[in-house]
């Protein structure tokens, strides 16, 4: 809110600056794709507790029953570079919610 209050059922205008989001957009997918590498090298232990996407950095929370070791690193780093270098197509479809969580492979954080 730029000024004044607001309350249920007041008339709102809101804008995307589209240039910022193509910006951040990069470090927004990396988050699931870090999540997934996680996933595969940790297994279904692992839980995301949040996560920050700005156009310079990418900060992913979660949690674990213990501290990763350096081959675990290593291979989620692995996992991460593998995507990138595959440089696979992003898409976007639109759907309701319960028809998303039915695709193999969604995870609703």
């Amino acid at each position: 809110v730029a000024s004044g209050t607001l309350s249920p059922g007041a008339a709102v205008r809101c804008s995307v600056n589209y240039a910022r989001r193509r910006s951040v957009a990069p470090n927004h997918s990396m988050t699931h794709v870090l999540n997934a590498a996680l996933r595969s090298v940790l297994g279904e232990g692992v839980e995301q507790r949040g996560s920050l996407c700005t156009d310079e950095k990418l900060r992913f929370d979660f949690s674990h029953k213990k501290a990763m070791t350096a081959k675990q690193l290593r291979k989620t780093e692995e996992y991460c570079r593998k995507v990138i270098d595959d440089a696979e197509p992003v898409t976007a479809t639109v759907m309701p919610l319960d028809e998303a969580k039915a695709i193999e492979g969604v995870r609703a954080v």
